[in-house]
């Protein structure tokens, strides 16, 4: 009887704490710029970032990042990142 609870018990501390654990895959927009398209592209794709836009105009790309992969991008000092907002008209 004793054996059974405690398995019990343990199977539904197992299942608890499965579902608490936080999304590790959270990613936000980023607008990453540098001194060409190419190597802004190829800057993200290789920290395993999503490209989303593409800004050949202002030598950037608009990229979904992970913590991970942003922490990673802003300590390349020739990399400019900045969060993608919306704008409007005031």
């Amino acid at each position: 009887m004793f054996r059974t609870l405690f398995c019990a018990v343990l199977i539904g501390f197992s299942f608890a704490a499965t579902a608490e654990e936080p999304a590790t895959d959270v990613r936000s927009s980023y607008i990453v710029q540098s001194s060409s398209y190419e190597s802004a592209r190829s800057a993200v794709v290789k920290a395993g970032g999503e490209i989303t836009h593409e800004l050949r105009i202002i030598k950037a790309v608009g990229a979904l990042l992970s913590q991970q992969q942003h922490a990673e991008l802003a300590s390349n000092p020739a990399l400019t990142i900045q969060d993608n907002r919306s704008a409007g008209v005031s």
